[in-house]
Order: structure tokens, then sequence, then C-alpha cells
């Protein structure tokens, strides 16, 4: 594939079930490249996060949803406080996508497009 193929980063998150324990949510994230054709391919999927109820759900138990954007952008985008020490594994990215037949370097990478996404379970769990 060329290196034209690649038009956009998504970041999509999901929340496990936890069948009997309500005290804990797991929250998980992967990353995709988007394709000039409207396809996406696995980046990586290992980013996520746990979080208690300790730790910020609301009084009914949920989390706010603007928490969990937040939380996203901590754990996939750069801290926009440390420019010049971009904290993002670009060349992870870049890595990853030449595993799957795509050719991108890390600049093109950081002027694409980045949006996220959170299911319909995400958005249950925050309202």
């Amino acid at each position: 594939m060329s290196r034209s193929t690649v038009k956009g980063l998504i970041a999509i998150c999901d929340s496990d079930e936890v069948q009997g324990f309500e005290l804990e949510k797991s929250y998980q994230v992967s990353e995709f490249a988007q394709l000039a054709n409207g396809d996406i391919v696995l980046l990586r999927d290992d980013r996520g996060w746990t979080v208690s109820a300790v730790q910020g759900f609301h009084k009914d138990g949920r989390l706010g949803i603007s928490l969990v954007l937040d939380t996203i952008k901590s754990v996939v985008l750069p801290d926009e406080d440390l420019i010049g020490n971009d904290p993002h594994p670009w060349e992870d990215l870049v890595w990853a996508a030449s595993q799957r037949g795509l050719a991108v370097t890390v600049d093109e990478l950081k002027n694409m497009p980045y949006r996220i996404y959170v299911s319909e379970r995400i958005v249950e769990l925050s309202s």
C-alpha cells in the first residue's frame, strides 16, 4: 500500500462488563489507521485503564464522559505540556502500520487527523 493510503488515526474506547463487581470498571482503547477508502486497520489494542469507585465514579456509580475522554487522551495522545518531549509512541504506530503493509512516517502520522470514539456501552456507563 502507498504512503497516501493512511489518512488518519482513530482511537476507540470500550469497557469490559465485570460481572458481580460494581466498584471497578476497566476501559480498553484500540488505535486504528483510517485508510483513504474508508477502511480501518488495527494498529494496537493494548491501551486502557481501570478505575474504582473511590477514584472518580459519580454517586450513582457512573464515570462522567468528560473524565473518560480526558483519560483516553492521556492514554494515547501527546501531553500538550510536553512540547518537544512527545510521549506518544509514534514509532510504535509506524512499526505496527508497516506490519500490516501500510507505509507511513512519524511526521505524517503527527499531521493526520486523530479522532476519538467511545462505544455505546461507555456512553451508557457515563451518562
